[in-house]
């Protein structure tokens, strides 16, 4: 029998430091929730929109972004995702690198599907210079030379 431990994705992996711009890996759990149309969506947050924890993905598909998640019919997701707070003062033209966006009509709150530096990401607007990315644990080392390149 073999005593496997899994390694953080972010092992080895240095993320990039600038004036104005701050990058911390985020320690979470991730759940996905799909549910059949017609089906109870009491507290879940509606298109694009995020609250209590929860991102919606687009029609009937949710990603929890937490420590305990409150639904049992939930997928652990936690292995396959890692998460990043970007925020501070540059935060729009380090994004706007690798995202085109209208960042007027992204308020806070909002959540999408979208691609930075050929990676697919959940951003998440948690404060008006704060976003979240989520993104596929493979692509950590990826993204952070991606964001050291353009930070």
């Amino acid at each position: 029998m073999i005593d496997w431990q899994p390694t953080s994705p972010w092992t080895g992996i240095d993320l990039p430091m600038r004036e104005g711009i701050v990058i911390v890996a985020e320690a979470l759990s991730f759940a996905r929730l799909r549910l059949l149309p017609g089906a109870d969506f009491t507290g879940l947050p509606g298109p694009r929109q995020a609250q209590n924890g929860w991102l919606n993905m687009g029609p009937c598909e949710w990603l929890f972004c937490g420590n305990h998640c409150p639904r049992p019919d939930a997928i652990d997701m936690s292995d396959a995702l890692v998460a990043l707070s970007i925020s501070g003062e540059n935060v729009f033209d380090l994004l706007s690198a690798g995202i085109a966006i209208d960042w007027q009509r992204f308020s806070v709150g909002t959540c999408a599907r979208m691609r930075l530096g050929e990676t697919a990401v959940v951003l998440h607007r948690r404060e008006e210079q704060q976003f979240r990315l989520i993104f596929g644990a493979p692509f950590a080392r990826y993204l952070a030379e991606w964001l050291a390149h353009h930070v």
